[in-house]
């Protein structure tokens, strides 16, 4: 409970209040849509925003960090869970809702063992080809709320394309209408001011006109009644076997949760440069999010970066930021459900792909490639599985070749084993020393490159008379997350060069690094 201390609501209340409202602006439209985007009815979507961001400042040690409803998590579970039952119904809510529980109680587990290194697992190729194919099919699964034809189901990129071609004769101008001119409408404010509440502005602007000129009854669709009143707590009906089918999606999930959550919590303090982030409870606090959200029949949750960084920009201070945020959505389910009866589905589509379209980054793609053959092969590998198929089995096939290759590095190296290029045995062996400049000596890999960097962390702070000025590098020695892990120390460490020998052209392309 360390970032909602009393002593910091009193000495920084007003800007965590001003900054809580932020979010919220942003998260009661998100939250709907996402929750659109899983499947379920808008209302869960609230319920999971006003839960999550309650529970989490108790147990995690971010004090910028928003939780809630996120993109990513919403697709794997949709694409997961659809396969057993079908979205908006009774029997697939309760699904995504023990889906929700399974992978909190897998978060606190990790947390009380301390394997929060088990994320290690998921190499940031991987995340970086499962987040490219999962925009693609976020997207993809939109088109019929944009374009206003009933879905025929859910499935992968390919799917919702031939569903896109299936139903071109059923194409709704007017939503198709509403629907790109949301999307332009909130990247034409972003650039502008990213402070600008662009998503609560569209919601308002179609609300409004839609019920202005009854466009619901020329055939729009719209969200409709929306239940009234604070969630309840309910222990979902289930089986030892549903939570056997359930547990496989759950476990992937929590590791990608944690991965999204810990990057984001990481950049934040990075900032920030007050507090420390501790992955045991960072675990700790996400595994409550999910676990008590569940049982209010919510959907699972993770820390959204664009929150985050919004909440941290508006000048919060604390946790108390995240529980202002939650009291505002609070508020919103008690009394203003009945608001958005005449909110479109095309604006809730339209703040989905606007929003997501911003994850797709093929330049960083081909970046990978470039500084790790294996890397840009195994993060190709991910995206077209995770985008023909589906995200889960992308995920698991991405790990397997990710540790493939790290095995036939080790039959390529001649002094290092598969053991070295998994768990560092003596980190300080992968340097040396020399005046102020540290040379990387072995093969780092992304299972080793935390351990590496942590001890390489402590040589400059240990070293603050004579510091170090620069790490030598041999860029053949690293792959793609290992090289990242070096530019962001160089981001984080003034004065600190990374010099590469042999150099390579595209070394001060950090853009990844916000």
């Amino acid at each position: 409970m360390q970032t909602i201390a009393i002593d910091l609501l009193r000495k920084h209340g007003k800007a965590d209040l001003i900054g809580g409202l932020t979010v919220a602006v942003y998260l009661i439209p998100q939250a709907m849509a996402y929750a659109v985007l899983t499947g379920i009815s808008p209302i869960y979507g609230l319920y999971t925003g006003f839960i999550a961001a309650l529970v989490y400042p108790f147990f995690g040690s971010s004090y910028h960090m928003s939780v809630g409803p996120a993109a990513i998590t919403s697709i794997l579970v949709l694409t997961s869970v659809s396969a057993i039952a079908i979205p908006n119904t009774e029997e697939y809510l309760t699904l995504v809702v023990l889906v929700s529980i399974i992978t909190g109680a897998i978060l606190i587990l990790m947390s009380l063992l301390r394997l929060g290194y088990l994320a290690r697992l998921i190499s940031r190729p991987v995340v970086l080809g499962f987040t490219n194919a999962a925009a693609l099919i976020i997207i993809s699964s939109q088109l019929k709320q944009i374009f206003g034809f009933e879905s025929t189901g859910s499935g992968n990129f390919l799917f919702y394309i031939n569903e896109l071609f299936q139903e071109r004769n059923n194409i709704f101008w007017l939503s198709t209408l509403i629907g790109f001119f949301g999307v332009l409408f909130i990247t034409f404010l972003l650039k502008i001011n990213k402070k600008i509440p662009s998503v609560l502005i569209l919601v308002i602007i179609g609300i409004v006109i839609t019920k202005l000129f009854k466009l619901d009854e020329l055939g729009l669709n719209v969200i409709g009644s929306i239940p009234k009143g604070l969630p309840k707590f309910v222990i979902p009906q289930t089986n030892f076997q549903t939570i056997l089918d359930l547990s496989l999606t759950s476990a992937i999930l929590a590791l990608i949760i944690f991965i999204q959550s810990f990057a984001v919590s990481k950049t934040l303090a990075n900032s920030a440069k007050n507090y420390t982030i501790d992955p045991n409870k960072e675990l700790l606090g996400l595994g409550f999010a999910n676990l008590i959200t569940g049982f209010f029949r919510g959907m699972p949750t993770a820390a959204s970066f664009g929150r985050s960084a919004l909440n941290y920009s508006s000048g919060s201070k604390s946790g108390w930021a995240s529980i202002f945020a939650s009291i505002s959505l609070g508020l919103v389910v008690m009394f203003l459900t009945p608001f958005f009866y005449y909110l479109p589905y095309a604006i809730l589509g339209a703040i989905i792909v606007a929003a997501v379209s911003r994850l797709i980054d093929f330049k960083e793609i081909k970046r990978v490639y470039l500084i790790d053959k294996f890397d840009g092969i195994t993060c190709l590998i991910t995206f077209f599985f995770c985008l023909l198929i589906d995200i889960r089995t992308g995920v698991i096939v991405g790990i397997f070749f990710a540790l493939l290759f790290i095995g036939i590095k080790a039959l390529i190296s001649k002094n290092m084993g598969f053991k070295d290029l998994v768990i560092p045995s003596n980190s300080e062996s992968y340097y040396s020393i020399e005046n102020q400049s540290i040379t990387i000596q072995k093969p780092i890999s992304y299972m080793t490159s935390p351990n590496v960097i942590k001890s390489i962390k402590k040589e400059l702070v240990s070293r603050s008379k004579n510091p170090i000025k620069s790490i030598v590098v041999n860029p053949h020695l690293l792959d793609s997350s290992a090289y990242q892990e070096l530019l962001l120390l160089e981001h984080q460490q003034d004065g600190l060069e990374i010099i590469c020998k042999p150099t390579i052209n595209f070394k001060r392309e950090t853009s990844s690094i916000s």
